[in-house]
């Protein structure tokens, strides 16, 4: 499968979890009046299904001295939309504007490990207190 290929498939399965989304949505709203975003929606889940909290973008855990394992599958949300311009095709036609919503790749606590040029200060706690009393040691 082509690397577009397998961005289709990731687009139209958060495109169909979206969906499911915006129904428990509907129904949480209904029972609390707390209206949340598909974005939130879709983190809620994330955080259920997998126990974890703290969810990064693989930038953002390389930043903050992590990195993540490999194998490891990203959770997808909805990125920033993205303003784009579209070109008449026919010479005369209005150029149309719209926008894009790009997705967003999440990597959870559990995916990452330090860098070994990690200062042990930028180490969560959690991340820390789940290792050996030895393997604690070598991070300070």
């Amino acid at each position: 499968m082509s690397k577009s290929a397998k961005a289709q498939e990731a687009r139209r399965a958060l495109s169909q979890a979206s969906q499911q989304a915006k129904a428990l949505i509907e129904i949480h709203a209904g029972k609390t009046g707390e209206v949340l975003t598909v974005n939130e929606m879709l983190m809620r889940g994330h955080r259920i299904d997998t126990g974890e909290d703290d969810f990064r973008t693989f930038a953002t855990w390389r930043k903050d001295g992590f990195s993540v394992k490999k194998g490891s599958t990203g959770f997808r949300i909805w990125g920033r939309p993205v303003k784009a311009k579209k070109e008449a095709e026919q010479e005369g036609a209005e150029t149309k504007e719209f926008s894009m919503f790009p997705m967003c790749v999440l990597f959870h606590a559990g995916q990452v490990e330090p860098l070994e040029s990690a200062p042990t200060a930028e180490i969560p706690a959690h991340l820390i207190q789940s290792q050996t009393p030895t393997e604690q040691l070598s991070l300070a």
